[in-house]
Parts: C-alpha cells; structure tokens; sequence
C-alpha cells in the first residue's frame, strides 16, 4: 500500500435534535400520514425512521405521497411549493430526512380559519367585508359551489351600512375538486381600508338616526313615511352612480335609484318593516324601487317618483305604467299579505 486509503461510512441523515422520539414509518400509508402531520404544523423539516422498508419501496412511495399531498390534499395543495427527501442513517438506523418548502409564510398559514359548509364559510366572508379585509383563507370542510360575486352583491345591498363598498372578487380552490378545500378569496377595493372605515364611521349614525326619526306607537304606512321623509330631507340630490354609494347618499347626496332603494329597505328592515328591493327597468332604462307591505297590503314604493311627485306613493300594479320587472319573482302591488298560520 502506498498509504492512500478510502473510509466509507454510512450517510447521517439530519434534523433529528437530542432527544427528540422519531417517528418510525413502515409503508405508504405511515409515510404519506408523516408527511402529512409535519405539512400540518408548518414544519420545513423532518426525519423518519424506516421499519422493514426497502428502498425501492421508499421511493416509490414518496412519488406517491408528493403528487397526493401536493395535487389531493388541501393544505398541501395550497401551500407546499416541494418536498425533497435524502434517505440515509440516523442513531444507527435506516431513516428518511425531508425538507418542504412553501409558497406562503407560516404567518399567512396560520391565518386560514376552519369552517364546515356554506353556513360557516358565508359567516366568515360576511366578518371579511364587514371590516373591509383584502383576503380569506378558509379549509371548508363539506364543501359547496357558490357564486360568490353574487352572493356578495347580494349581502351588500342588505347590509348599506356596513358595506361600503362592494369589492372585486377572486376565488380560488386547492384542490380544484373534493368535499374538503381551502378556498382562497382575494378582495380588491378601489378605496383603501382606512377611507372605508371612515365612511363606515360616518354612515352607521345616520342608519341609527333613522329608527330615532320613526314613531314607535305609529302605524305602518306612517312609518315608511316618516323614513321617506327622513331620506329625501337630507338633500337636493344629484341622481349620479358611486362606488360607495351609501356613504355617497347619505353624506354627500348623490346617488342612484338603487342607491335609494337598497337604503331605504334597509333602514325599514332595522325598525321591523318589510321592505324588499326590486330590480327591473323604467322606460327602457335600469331601474331600482321597493315593494313593501303596509298595513296588510303589499305595494310599489319608487322614491324617486315619490320626490318628483313630492309625497310617498304607495303603488299597486296598476299604477306601474313603463315599469318591467320579473312578476313571479314578487307578489302583486295592491294584493294582500297572506299569512300562513
């Protein structure tokens, strides 16, 4: 020998710390379950030791397990951007290291809110626009389609005095199929947060001055009369369209017959009338009234026509000349309120 020698020792895999128990995994189900459990608690690192697991087995199983976790598996499929392995020794024993990398930071992972069907996932997307937020992160477990734009338009033009500002939407699924996601939902305003919740400040109250306004002890039609009088007195109003457009009638008086009519429904709404907004068109153009039941009956209410007249009209079909609207989507104006006992 001319003195060069080779030592050739078995390769440490690392990230297991003093001490600490590692977990033994022995088939594919053991490992992707493994996987799973470190994907869980936002660990970027990870060691198992291998139990009767041959080596063509491990690697067959970990291209399994990466393209389930990544691609099935709702958190993985949101978060995880790789998941590279080194298969050695660890403490003398056969073992597989592994290092994941993620798309979001573990600060954004932590922000994701479980929630159990439409119920539970509208309940949280109503607390995003209720405080104006630009993003949601939900796991829906059982999981249902929604047309989510819709459903926002919808909760807005019920709730004026809150939402300020109705948002553009972008929803995204991981996975794209199967009865547990995480949906992710990107709100864009074109007002910053802080302007919103100075408009919020200033519009919720006028709501409140509006039930104050109304005569507790007096009778229906008295009451929308008095909200009416409440709305149209605040203003000469400009009959323009706003992206705020409660904050925008209500502060500065411009607004549009939508505007109107979403407004002054949910005023009604809060003191125990019932008031609906209809959406139709007036001489060929886009039109916005209400349809109310007053003292047993039911009736058109156009605020805007009510201001050109100067008086609330209470209308019944009849009376509703270049109006369309879906009639079976409403009861007839001038019909009674039937009450099922």
């Amino acid at each position: 020998m001319d003195g060069n020698f080779v030592s050739i020792t078995p390769h440490q895999v690392g990230y297991a710390h003093a001490g600490e128990k590692v977990p033994t995994v022995s088939d594919f189900i053991d490992l992707r379950s493994g996987i799973i459990s470190l994907i869980d608690l936002g660990a970027t690192e990870g060691i198992f030791h291998l139990a009767d697991y041959t080596l063509d087995d491990v690697k067959a199983d970990m291209i399994r397990a990466k393209s389930y976790i990544m691609n099935s598996y709702p958190l993985g499929a949101y978060s995880v951007q790789s998941i590279d392995y080194e298969i050695g020794t660890n403490s003398g024993q056969n073992a597989i290291s592994l290092e994941i990398t993620y798309k979001h930071p573990k600060s954004e992972l932590d922000q994701i809110r479980s929630v159990y069907g439409l119920p539970g996932a509208k309940g949280q997307i109503a607390d995003a626009l209720n405080s104006h937020r630009s993003s949601l992160i939900l796991l829906v477990t059982g999981y249902e389609e929604l047309d989510l734009a819709q459903w926002i338009t919808d909760y807005a033009a019920l709730h004026p005095d809150i939402v300020m500002e109705v948002p553009q939407v972008s929803v995204q699924t991981y996975p794209e199929q199967g009865s547990t996601r995480i949906v992710e939902i990107l709100f864009t305003y074109q007002n910053s947060r802080d302007s919103l919740r100075q408009m919020q400040n200033m519009v919720k109250p006028i709501f409140s001055s509006a039930e104050l306004y109304v005569s507790s002890d007096a009778d229906e039609q008295t009451k929308f009369t008095q909200l009416y009088t409440f709305l149209m007195e605040r203003f000469d109003y400009k009959y323009e369209t706003s992206l705020t457009p409660s904050y925008s009638l209500l502060c500065h008086g411009v607004g549009d017959s939508k505007a109107f009519a979403q407004i002054y429904s949910a005023m009604c709404v809060r003191i125990g009338l019932n008031c609906v907004t209809v959406s139709g068109t007036y001489q060929g153009q886009s039109r916005h009234w209400n349809l109310v039941q007053s003292n047993g009956f039911y009736y058109h209410v156009d605020l805007l026509a009510s201001a050109k007249a100067g008086k609330l009209q209470l209308l019944d079909d009849s009376m509703m000349e270049g109006y369309v609207w879906d009639y079976s989507a409403y009861p007839l104006g001038g019909s009674p309120v039937v009450t099922t006992p």
